[in-house]
């Protein structure tokens, strides 16, 4: 099968062809896979990478880049990146099933962390920020909406 080819070049046609890939890549690998095992999706194939392995590939290049475009369209607001992702456009349920699974997944990676993981930093806004002070960060950011959806539920701890 013949790959497409897209310019660098910012243009209305090179724009719409990258979408039209974007939007077709779910249908192609749902149709490419259905009912498939789990022993198939797990057997590595092409360059020893099993159709499992190359979807997690696809996955964690998807969260990476994503990320870097919604920075790009909402730099250093999160009122502003909040309004480039639209979550509110999806009922209550499925952004708490996305909530549950980035938060399983940053557990995963930060409970698996050592001191120099922890350590690991740059800058924020001109100062120093590690991945400490991040974790930090979200966690009492968290604590303060949880104590916030606990009262009005009746759920408070108090």
């Amino acid at each position: 099968m013949e790959r497409t080819k897209i310019s660098t070049d910012n243009t209305p046609k090179n724009i719409a062809t990258a979408l039209a890939l974007l939007e077709s890549a779910v249908p192609r690998l749902e149709a490419a896979t259905a009912g498939m095992s789990v022993a198939q999706l797990d057997t590595p194939l092409v360059d020893e990478w099993s159709l499992r392995q190359i979807l997690v590939h696809l996955l964690t290049c998807e969260l990476v880049v994503t990320q870097r475009i919604y920075w790009m369209l909402a730099y250093l607001h999160p009122h502003d990146f909040r309004k480039v992702m639209n979550l509110e456009r999806h009922p209550f349920a499925r952004v708490f099933q996305d909530f549950r699974w980035r938060r399983e997944d940053l557990l995963h990676v930060l409970t698996g962390l050592k001191p120099d993981g922890w350590a690991r930093g740059g800058t924020l806004k001109g100062k120093p920020h590690s991945v400490y002070l991040a974790a930090r960060n979200i966690a009492l950011h968290n604590e303060e909406h949880c104590i916030q959806v606990e009262e009005i539920t009746g759920l408070g701890r108090g």
